[in-house]
C-alpha cells in the first residue's frame, strides 16, 4: 500500500524570468504546487519502482537482506519509505553514501577500465533475467504437456506436432554477461514448393508481472495477468544467393521430398543490451541488438 503525500502542503519553486500567471501558479518568479498535484507526478513513479523491487526479490528465490537504492530518485525519502513499507520488514533498505551519483560512477569506471587495461576494473559475474526469452517452434506433441486441440499432423516426420514456446533463458535465472552461447533450430518444407528466399525467426519476450511461469504457447500468458508473450526482434537470413543444389534433401515420412535448413541462434548478454545473430553453415547473415535481460 503505497501512503499518500502530504497533500495539505504548498510547495514553492523558483522560476526566474517566467511571467505571473495567477492561474498557473506563477507570481513574483515563483512556481507553487498542492501537494495533490504532486503527488500526481510522483505516485505512478514510485508504484511502478516498487513494483519493480518487489519483482525483483521474488526472482531471486532466496533470502533477501537488503534494498541498496542508488541514483538521483533512489536518495528520495518517500520512495524509501514507501519501498520499506511495501516489502518484508526483515529486508532493510539502505541509501547509501553519495549513492546518488552511484550510476554515473559505475559507468565511469567501466570506461576507463576499457581505456587503461591497468586500471582495476569491477566486474559483474552474472545477473538475474528479469523476464522470459525464447522464440517459437514447431514440437512433437507431448499429452502431458500440450492440449490435444493444439496439435497437428506433421507429414515430414510422420507424427503430431504443435507450435510451442522455446525458452533461452527464464526469469530468475543467472545471467553471464560477454559470453555467447547457442540454440539449434532448423526448417522443413517441401521441395514441390521450390526454394525460400529467407528464413526468419522473431524473438519473443514474456514479462511474467506475478511469476506465474513462462507460458507454453505464444499465446498462454493472455489473460493470466493481462499481458502476454510480446515481439522483441526479428533474425532473416538471406537464402536467394545459395544455389539450390547446395540445400540439402531429405525425404520424409510420407514419401516426398523435403529441404531441410538448420541454423543456430547466438545470444550474447552484455552489460546494457543483448545481441542476438542467425547463423547458417557457420555465417552470421543477421544480428540484432535488443533490450538487457
Amino acid at each position: 500500500m503505497i501512503r499518500p503525500l502530504n497533500r495539505q502542503l504548498t510547495i514553492t519553486y523558483a522560476v526566474p524570468g517566467l511571467a505571473d500567471d495567477p492561474a498557473q501558479g506563477v507570481r513574483r518568479g515563483k512556481f507553487r504546487m498542492t501537494g495533490t498535484e504532486v503527488s500526481k507526478i510522483f505516485e505512478p513513479v514510485v508504484a511502478e519502482v516498487v513494483a519493480l523491487v518487489r519483482g525483483q526479490i521474488a526472482a531471486t528465490n532466496k533470502k533477501v537482506n537488503a534494498v541498496l537504492m542508488v541514483g538521483g530518485f533512489g536518495q528520495n525519502a518517500y520512495l524509501r519509505e514507501t519501498i520499506r513499507a511495501s516489502i518484508d520488514p526483515s529486508i532493510e533498505v539502505m541509501q547509501p553514501p553519495n549513492g546518488w551519483t552511484a550510476v554515473v560512477r559505475g559507468a565511469l569506471m567501466k570506461g576507463l577500465s576499457k581505456l587503461a587495461p591497468t586500471t582495476e576494473r569491477v566486474k559483474v559475474q552474472s545477473r538475474t533475467a528479469r523476464k522470459h526469452y525464447g522464440t517459437e517452434i514447431m514440437s512433437k506433441y507431448d499429452s502431458a504437456k500440450h492440449a490435444k486441440s493444439s496439435s497437428f499432423w506433421d507429414e515430414y516426420d510422420g507424427e503430431s506436432k504443435v507450435y510451442d514456446m522455446s525458452w533461452f533463458i527464464t526469469k530468475g535465472s543467472p545471467v553471464t554477461e560477454d559470453k555467447s552461447f547457442v540454440k539449434h533450430y532448423h526448417k522443413v518444407w517441401k521441395v514441390a514448393e521450390g526454394p525460400r528466399q529467407s528464413v526468419a525467426q522473431d524473438i519473443l519476450m514474456y514479462e511474467d508481472p506475478h511469476d506465474t511461469g513462462a507460458p507454453v504457447y505464444k499465446d498462454g500468458g493472455v489473460g493470466r495477468d493481462g499481458g502476454g508473450v510480446k515481439h522483441l526482434a526479428r533474425l532473416t537470413a538471406d537464402l536467394s544467393c545459395i544455389p539450390t543444389g547446395e540445400l540439402e534433401r531429405r525425404r520424409g515420412k510420407d514419401g516426398r521430398d523435403y529441404y531441410v535448413v538448420y541454423y543456430d541462434i547466438e545470444m550474447t548478454y552484455y552489460s546494457a543490451c543483448t545481441k542476438y545473430a542467425l547463423v547458417y553453415k557457420g555465417v552470421r547473415y543477421d544480428s540484432v541488438s535488443a533490450e538487457y535481460v
